[in-house]
């Protein structure tokens, strides 16, 4: 017998559900401080495999509620921010167009990101991004846009699919759950882009976009290795 099971973590403070009584699993008093720490400090707080060191690069005011970055060939980092998430317990508020991609530089060359640029706001509760050709993709459910990068700001866009990390029950709204909906945008190296919890991919041949059926992949975040394999989780 094969069943199938959709879980849905953040559908708000609702309670518990009448007749249920959860109990703390640990004692408040046993349970130990978590203060905020500041940037500087928390480099501190990671254990590292020998080899390998772990650098300060962007933190706040530069950069807010990161999901998703990406490098350019001229080491810009460009960052998808999900301002909107969650606001409160239930999530009110969630289509509020307060979404961005953002594009920060090291000016001085010191390793550092100090300059920040808007490339494109406006956005409600974006997900995934992906540098292609010239210009930018950004998943803004149910839409999966392509942006024109027209010096350094979003340009023309195309409407690559209208299906994007959305959930096939009307009931539930156009947006899936942002825990349980497509994400990644990862550029392959055989030229399809790919995304983790959806089954389709896409590319774009003489300025044309393409899609094409393809298997389920985790739930978030794929990569792939140096043999252009697909890595994904659960």
């Amino acid at each position: 017998l094969l069943t199938t099971l959709t879980l849905f973590a953040q559908q708000g403070d609702k309670g518990d559900k009448a007749g249920e009584n959860q109990k703390p699993l640990v004692p408040r008093e046993k349970i130990p401080p978590a203060p905020v720490v500041p940037p500087a400090e928390v480099l501190k707080t990671f254990k590292l495999a020998p080899g390998f060191r772990i650098e300060l690069v962007a933190s706040e005011p530069l950069v807010h509620d990161p999901v998703q970055i990406a490098f350019d060939p001229d080491g810009r980092l460009w960052v998808l921010e999900m301002s909107g998430f969650m606001p409160n317990a239930d999530g009110k508020g969630e289509s509020e167009k307060v979404g961005k991609v953002v594009v920060l530089e090291d000016i001085d060359g010191d390793g550092k990101m100090d300059k920040r640029t808007v490339f494109l706001d406006g956005l409600v509760m974006p997900r995934a991004i992906a540098l292609v050709a010239d210009g930018v993709l950004v998943a803004e459910p149910p839409k999966l846009w392509f942006y024109k990068n027209d010096g350094g700001k979003a340009g023309s866009r195309i409407e690559v699919a209208g299906d994007y990390a959305t959930v096939a029950d009307p009931k539930l709204g156009e947006r899936a759950n942002p825990e349980h909906a497509a994400n990644g945008l990862l550029w392959a190296l055989d030229n399809w882009i790919y995304s983790a919890n959806h089954t389709t991919r896409f590319r774009l041949v003489d300025g044309e976009w393409q899609r094409q059926p393809t298997i389920f992949r985790g739930q978030w975040g794929i990569a792939q290795d140096d043999f252009g394999r697909l890595v994904y989780n659960s």
